[in-house]
């Protein structure tokens, strides 16, 4: 998995940079530095050392593909070894894939060598993820997940185009698609070296290849080998504590009794002593207090090794003890220790029987402390020298001239403030140009150019005013050859820019032109957005340059309350007689690199002028087979009156469905709901592009514009509050229309409850329905059986527009129920919302670990069957669970449905039950994937024994993939899934595009999701724990993007910070279930950081806006809540509070830091 993501990763970054345009070839022939690019409109491919294989590639009408019918490896190849910092840049598809192929995926390879892939960081793509590998020598490093791709790449030869890009610059490489940055690979060993792109099953084309050369290293880089393949082995690395990355005990996590309530003590026992050491500044240190073998928590065992089945290895490590003469098991090999340092071996085989197979160990067999060190494993039986592994000593590459520079600092200019607006033609000859400060642009590295380039930046009430004037001697006879919008217009001699208004460092705005004023733009990668921009070009009469003006107003900006005076901007120029690149801001590589943008400071007070907002568009029946276009325009800004709104509307092959105008009258503040009847014929199910534009009332200032993606939703909805009804009173239920503001008003549902035999038990009418309607039935009289509760929808004419079904229980009231609440989305146990908050647990449950995980805010343990090995041992635990208020979670194997029902029928009356998880990661393999249909029934057959509780599955992250792939709905009551991201280059990031997939399989029926989180690493391919600060990150983005339970695998963390700081999450979201539960309506807040993730929650009077911060640097961040009148807020947890200023407040987050703010009414 890990090699296919690697090769997305930089197949995303070398894309992205070319899609969006920018540099042509300024190549130095001698040095080979330079742009190079290439349209492929011939076999002369302009890319320094092409090589490819003509009976697998070709070159066709600007496009270079690949013919080898999508079956097995294809590859080829550009570049020099020497190359060192550089931008790969194209646009790729996916063809075709080989029929029946298991695997299929492309990959880019930044190469040490020609011809040998040995030495390399790759990047491939598989499916949405982009993964990564570092090798030395042949040898594996790290190799993990770098990132998901937003939009899943179509199959065809009709297909979008993706835009790749991957920079790579001193000891970094950043992958980016579609202009948005996916993922970074910090601390690459292999730092010079040419390229390779490799398909594996899959045909691919490629067009706009652009390669950006800005550093040659001064000698090729070479691989001292070392023997030794360990990671870590002279324990120098703690990322955490006086752990050694790389190392743990016996499992994920302590499970043994005795060190989990005594972890204090095991602290002390177990860790890196710096007084001690044979090689470098410390050693590993462990002390058994107890005369006999510790087996688990006091055992030094290895993480994968990277060992190869059935050969044989010589593992050897430096020990010594105190008292002289303690016996310690060494992979299986007694030994007794000396007081002074000594060299001990033994032999290593991996069996291939499982993951185990790869890791050694070494633990104490009686009372004493030994120290080891030093410890090597190498292939063969012979004992070499002791050296540190390929990825532990930096020394072991040998390049010069690799002093990276740095590039943190941008420049900063204020614009001039101009009171009027400058009328463009493009000749600069307006007096306000002479007032307006002066920037000139250099290379990409900050060098003089050859050609001299200005530009003047103002900004006036409605919008950003830039002049430039570029020097070029041929400039009268220079051509243009692109000439349709959205032309790749870079190719020729233009100007690009790309501002970013509220200085996210990601997503911002491309804007293009060239000499002739051929205009090119894209909103965060999105080409289909066309701005409402204006530029007007002009040639010297003499020739020798070109000047242009350029106008973008505020209004296309997308301007909240939450937007700062600071905006990024680049203004870069392409010299097309000098073939040279050119930039306001240095860029060090290509020019789509947000964080080395400039800053531009705006007064904000212009901003309140454009504070609009749209939501909820729609394309809902008005009657009979008409369609109504509906909208909402919220007015957050300081303007109120009448507005002009201008909206259109397309299908997804441009042509129009509809143009619409209608002026509307908004108070600040105000939500308008806006309805237009749409005469052309509309698809349902279809989707199209809705095009707005909100004007002021004369017309002249451009207030407020989007483009977005509307379709026509179902008629009619229905979700019940619950599955099964026992003492409740009623059914509530939830119904989502899909008419038409005017025709809603006067349609009607009729609810109707059916039971066996098609027997009518009881009717309801609901009328007075908005999109989306609450109701219910009594069920007073209703005896217990099988029901239908039946929706019909019926417009004022009385004819029958929809109708849905859903089937529920009516059963005796139990002691001890856990429902689903459909509404809130979470379950309920004992009728109160109840977030399962705790973890998997994988050794013996006592009675005093119960009490010591209860005591920290454990609330729920998953369990499976071998840790309690039988039916009598599940009762005593969940005996000794329900002493203290801890829910138990049983996982187990549904293959064989009668041990399935003797598990459920022994514990199913149980009080401390909470449900029943039935299958385990089933479709990341043949059998899940072949036997989908019996796992959603045997949920149901496990369902129909016990009704009470929950019956679930739990996926991994490409099981859930694998499901949203194939458009299969989940199965189970609640979507579950671990998430493995290994630390420290696994993208724990991504947890929140999972949780957000999860959230919507599980939105039509309003299921619950629960999440697995890393809680104990040191263990298989996880280095370490997380940091208390990813620990923030992965349990409030869980909870932010839809997630109602948390379960920490497995077993108690290692780690003594980031076990303190797992309790303190636990505590906090155990007080902010109800808040988290609660489904009263809450305002919209805005952030004006990109990367603050927020909930926003109301009970009880007081607003609830939970954050956190989904990048590791820190960022300052500006909150707007129209209507805010509170004058403080206060920061839940911290114990202090922010004034609040115009309806915003400010606060600054550290990297992954959460916040909670209170605001009361």
């Amino acid at each position: 998995m890990s090699v296919n993501v690697r090769n997305l990763f930089m197949r995303l970054s070398m894309a992205a940079s070319l899609f969006c345009g920018g540099i042509l070839s300024n190549a130095d022939e001698k040095n080979q530095t330079g742009v190079f690019f290439s349209d492929f409109s011939s076999e002369n491919i302009a890319i320094p050392d092409f090589k490819f294989d003509k009976k697998k590639w070709r070159v066709n009408d600007g496009k270079f593909e690949s013919i080898d019918g999508a079956g097995g490896t294809a590859h080829f190849g550009f570049g020099e070894q020497n190359w060192q910092d550089y931008d790969v840049e194209f646009q790729i598809k996916r063809i075709a894939i080989a029929p029946d192929a298991k695997d299929q995926h492309f990959s880019i390879f930044v190469r040490s060598s020609k011809n040998e892939m040995a030495n390399s960081l790759r990047f491939y793509c598989r499916g949405e993820g982009l993964h990564f590998i570092e090798t030395l020598a042949g040898k594996e490093g790290r190799n993990s997940l770098a990132g998901r791709i937003p939009k899943a790449m179509p199959l065809g030869a009709d297909a979008p185009w993706t835009s790749f890009r991957i920079s790579v610059q001193g000891q970094n490489a950043k992958a980016y698609v579609d202009n948005q940055l996916l993922g970074e690979v910090p601390d690459i060993l292999l730092q010079c070296g040419s390229v390779v792109i490799f398909t594996y099953n899959i045909d691919i084309q490629i067009k706009e290849l652009k390669v950006t050369v800005n550093k040659l290293a001064s000698k090729i880089q070479t691989v001292n080998q070392s023997r030794n393949i360990l990671r870590n082995s002279s324990f120098e690395q703690c990322t955490l504590d006086k752990l050694p990355d790389y190392w743990g005990c016996i499992h994920w996590g302590i499970s043994a009794p005795y060190w989990v309530i005594h972890y204090s003590e095991w602290v002390k026992c177990y860790g890196v002593d710096n007084t001690v050491a044979f090689d470098g500044k410390q050693s590993m240190r462990i002390e058994n207090p107890f005369d006999k073998a510790d087996h688990s928590g006091l055992t030094l065992r290895s993480c994968c090794m990277g060992t190869k089945a059935k050969k044989k290895y010589t593992l050897s490590a430096y020990m010594k003890s105190q008292p002289e003469g303690m016996e310690v098991s060494f992979n299986k090999k007694k030994l007794k220790l000396t007081g002074e340092w000594k060299r001990y071996t033994t032999e290593f085989v991996n069996t291939g029987a499982s993951s185990y197979a790869d890791m050694m160990d070494v633990f104490p067999l009686g009372k004493g402390t030994f120290w080891i060190d030093a410890i090597q494993m190498e292939e063969g039986t012979e004992l070499s020298d002791y050296a540190r592994g390929m990825f532990e000593n930096k020394a072991l590459m040998t390049q010069e001239g690799n002093q990276e520079k740095v590039i943190s600092e941008v420049p900063v200019l204020e614009p001039l403030k101009i009171n009027e607006d400058i009328t463009l033609n493009g000749r600069l000859d307006n007096p306000i140009w002479e007032k307006a400060p002066t920037v000139t642009l250099g290379t990409v590295n900050g060098a003089p150019t050859t050609q001299k380039t200005e530009a003047k930046i103002c900004y006036s009430p409605s919008g950003i005013y830039i002049g430039i004037k570029c020097m070029d001697e041929k400039a009268g006879s220079a051509k243009s050859k692109y000439l349709k919008r959205d032309d790749f217009v870079w190719n020729d001699p233009s100007i690009e820019l790309f501002l970013d208004p509220n200085l996210t460092r990601n997503y911002y705005y491309h804007l293009a032109f060239n000499q002739k004023g051929t205009q090119y733009d894209s909103m965060c990668g999105d080409v289909s957005w066309n701005g409402q921009w204006k530029v007007a070009t002009s040639t010297a009469p003499d020739g020798k340059s070109w000047t242009a003006e350029l106008f973008l107003p505020f209004g296309e900006l997308g301007i909240n309350r939450g937007t700062g005076d600071l905006w990024g901007l680049n203004i870069c120029r392409y010299d097309a007689a000098n073939k040279e690149a050119c930039c306001w801001s240095p860029t060090y590589g290509g020019y789509h690199t947000p964080e080395r943008f400039g800053q531009i400071k705006i007064d904000r007070e212009l901003f309140g002028s454009y504070c609009f907002d749209s939501d909820a568009p729609a394309l809902n029946m008005a009657s009979g087979n008409d369609y109504a276009l509906s909208m909402k325009i919220s007015n957050n800004s300081e303007k109120a009156g009448d507005f002009v709104l201008h909206a259109a509307l397309t299908d997804k092959a441009g042509n129009d469905i509809g143009r619409f105008e209608k002026t509307i009258n908004a108070k600040n503040g105000e939500t308008i709901p806006v309805e237009f009847p749409v005469q052309s014929q509309i698809s349902s199910g279809e989707k199209y592009l809705l095009s707005m534009n909100l004007l002021s009332k004369d017309g002249k200032t451009l207030c407020y514009s989007k483009n977005a993606t509307v379709a026509t939703p179902p008629l009619l909805g229905m979700i019940p509050k619950f599955d099964i009804y026992t003492s409740e009173s009623e059914i509530p239920v939830r119904l989502q229309v899909g008419l038409g503001d005017k025709s809603i008003g006067s349609a009607k549902v009729e609810l109707t409850v059916h039971g066996q035999g098609g027997k009518k038990f009881m009717e309801s009418e609901v009328r007075n329905l908005s999109r989306t309607t609450d109701a219910s039935l009594q069920l007073k009289e209703l005896p217990s059986g099988n029901y239908q509760l039946t929706a019909f929808l019926i417009d004022d004419n009385g004819k029958l527009l929809a109708a849905t079904q859903k089937p529920f229980r009516k059963l005796p009231s139990k002691p001890h129920e856990v429902k689903i609440d459909h509404f809130e989305r979470i379950t309920l146990v004992d009728g109160k919302p109840f977030m399962p908050l705790g973890f998997a647990w994988e050794g013996p449950l006592t009675e005093e670990i119960f009490e010591y995980l209860a005591k920290n805010g454990c609330n729920a343990v998953s369990v499976f069957p071998n840790t309690i090995k039988d039916m009598k041992g599940m009762l005593a635990a969940m005996d000794n669970a329900q002493k203290f208020g801890i829910k138990f979670k049983i996982s187990f194997n549904a293959k064989d449905k009668a041990e399935s029902e003797k598990w459920i029928n022994a514990g199913k009356d149980h009080p401390a039950l909470l449900g029943w998880d039935i299958f385990d990661e089933q479709f990341t393999g043949a059998w899940g994937k072949n036997n989908y249909a019996l796992i959603k029934q045997r949920c149901e057959e496990l369902k129909e024994l016990d009704p009470y509780h929950p019956v679930l599955i739990n996926e991994n992250q490409y099981g859930l993939s694998y499901l949203k792939t194939m458009n299969l709905d989940f199965p189970g009551d609640i979507v579950s899934i671990d998430y493995y991201a290994w630390t420290p280059s696994g993208n724990f990031q991504v947890t929140s595009d999972y949780m957000r997939i999860m959230e919507a399989m599980g939105k039509a029926d309003g299921r619950p999701s629960w999440i697995y989180l890393l809680g104990a690493g040191y263990a298989f391919w996880a280095s370490r724990d997380y940091t208390p600060a990813e620990h923030d990150f992965s349990a409030y983005t869980s909870i932010i993007n839809g997630g109602s339970g948390i379960f920490y695998f497995a077993s108690h963390p290692k780690s003594e910070s980031s076990w303190n700081r797992i309790k303190r999450i636990l505590k906090e979201l155990n007080e902010l279930t109800p808040v988290i539960a609660s489904v009263e309506d809450a305002p919209k807040v805005q952030c004006s950081a990109p990367s603050i993730q927020t909930l926003v929650k109301k009970l009880d009077g007081m607003t609830y806006v939970i954050t956190v911060n989904s990048s590791k640097d820190p960022v300052d961040a500006r909150f707007a809540i129209p209507g805010l009148k509170a004058s403080e807020v206060k920061v839940m947890f911290e114990d202090r509070e922010l004034k609040t200023s115009a309806e915003t407040f400010e606060d600054k987050f550290e990297g992954f830091q959460r916040h909670v703010y209170v605001i009361k009414e």
